[in-house]
């Protein structure tokens, strides 16, 4: 970790991920006399962690949501594989993602696109807390576009909040994403736990 020195004594709370490249989050607001971000993104992570995103921005799983959406295969899947009723009831068009689609499919493994489209108010104790109002969100897929850029979420496989290392190395975790049908790894994994112990 190389974490810039002005955030060298600082011990990590909410606050020195969330208020990071302010200039570069649209998603960033007033809170309670800070600016902080919604989404913290790879960018953010990069700040104390250089090597580490640049290493995970070079791999495939940044890109998810770009092959889905680029990938023909994908699209002959989605068509062959809903309902020709969705079709017939013009719930989905042929030919074409959308959203009632992207809720059946892997979307939620690969990421979508989290933008702002405005802002909100909450009403709270303390008066309006304004939030920005993001579409797609929550998200945690692998390969979302983040409103500052950005591809991906570090939390994916690193919890947010407890980013624990141990964790992020637990088949378990990996087995969230990869599993079956078409993802089998973490069922191949668990088929070899069970053959080695035999």
């Amino acid at each position: 970790m190389s974490a810039p020195a002005e955030l060298q004594s600082n011990v990590v709370g909410c606050y020195e991920c969330h208020s990071l490249n302010a200039d570069k989050c649209k998603d960033n607001v007033e809170h309670f006399g800070v600016r902080i971000n919604v989404v913290v993104s790879p960018g953010d992570c990069k700040t104390c962690h250089p090597t580490e995103v640049d290493q995970y921005v070079m791999g495939k799983t940044v890109h998810a949501l770009d092959n889905l959406e680029k990938n023909p295969d994908f699209h002959l899947l989605v068509q062959t594989t809903l309902s020709t009723k969705a079709v017939s009831e013009g719930k989905l068009t042929p030919g074409k993602i959308n959203n009632n689609s992207k809720n059946e499919t892997r979307y939620a493994c690969h990421g979508t696109r989290v933008e702002v489209k405005g802002t909100r108010s909450i009403p709270s104790g303390a008066g309006d807390i304004v939030v920005p109002e993001l579409t797609n969100w929550p998200n945690m897929g692998v390969g979302r576009i983040n409103p500052d850029g950005t591809h991906g979420t570090c939390t994916v496989c690193h919890p947010r909040h407890s980013f624990s290392i141990e964790v992020a190395r637990k088949p378990s975790t990996c087995g969230e994403c990869h599993l079956e049908p078409d993802v089998p790894a973490y069922n191949v994994y668990n088929r070899e736990q069970v053959w080695q112990s035999v």
